[in-house]
């Protein structure tokens, strides 16, 4: 049998898990609400993958708190994408945001910006 790396959870991960939970939504409903396999959900819970900064953009429209904004915003600094490029309603304290909505404003925006599904195109 393989040796396989035992999965680290992330501070992403645990702020997905938390948000996901505080909403109560499973991983099946989470991934439906975005359109993304449920298995997608658990590897980002996990820290078995990395959502895009296109997904990650998405993420914040479900976070209400700082503590659940950062490790999102600090994943998306690691693509080139900061705070301050965002719309201040996704970074700003909102309690009830249609995580779709708000997600899809940001998402032309940063497509058009030169940022694609993987990254800086």
């Amino acid at each position: 049998m393989p040796f396989r790396r035992p999965r680290r959870r992330t501070p992403l991960g645990i702020a997905l898990r938390e948000i996901r939970r505080r909403k109560n939504l499973s991983q099946a409903e989470l991934g439906d609400l975005f359109k993304w396999q449920r298995n997608m959900v658990s590897q980002y819970e996990s820290g078995g993958a990395r959502p895009s900064a296109e997904r990650l953009i998405r993420l914040l429209g479900l976070a209400s708190t700082d503590d659940e904004r950062e490790p999102i915003l600090t994943a998306l600094a690691a693509y080139g994408v900061l705070a301050c490029d965002l719309s201040p309603a996704l970074v700003g304290s909102r309690d009830s945001m249609s995580p779709v909505s708000s997600g899809a404003d940001q998402i032309a925006t940063f497509e058009n910006a030169g940022f694609g599904e993987k990254g800086i195109s």
